[in-house]
């Protein structure tokens, strides 16, 4: 499986709910920052859908002191689901969107 792919399977299983948004986070962080190859895979609106969500989910916190203590600069559970329902419009619109499934059920 390619980056793109685990990407894009990470969007499916967060989808069907097999992940939370924390979770969500700490993966999407992973593939998009740490998997050097996953540049060369994605299409110039793609590198720029993923980046806007990118950004939002790595400053993602759970913590409500760091909303207190650091105020403007982490997201909550809330403004990252939203980013992320953002995220499915955007790459669906654009015929982007590429779910990996296998018999109707996420692989």
């Amino acid at each position: 499986m390619t980056n793109k792919e685990e990407l894009y399977l990470l969007l499916d299983l967060y989808k069907d709910g097999r992940y939370d948004v924390g979770d969500f986070c700490d993966e999407l962080t992973m593939i998009l920052y740490f998997e050097k190859s996953l540049l060369s895979e994605l299409s110039g609106l793609e590198h720029e859908i993923f980046d806007y969500l990118g950004k939002i989910a790595n400053r993602h916190s759970p913590f409500e002191s760091d909303f207190i203590n650091c105020p403007g600069v982490y997201y909550t559970d809330e403004e990252v689901k939203k980013a992320i329902e953002i995220t499915f419009t955007r790459l669906e619109e654009l015929g982007l969107y590429k779910s990996i499934r296998i018999n109707g059920k996420t692989s």
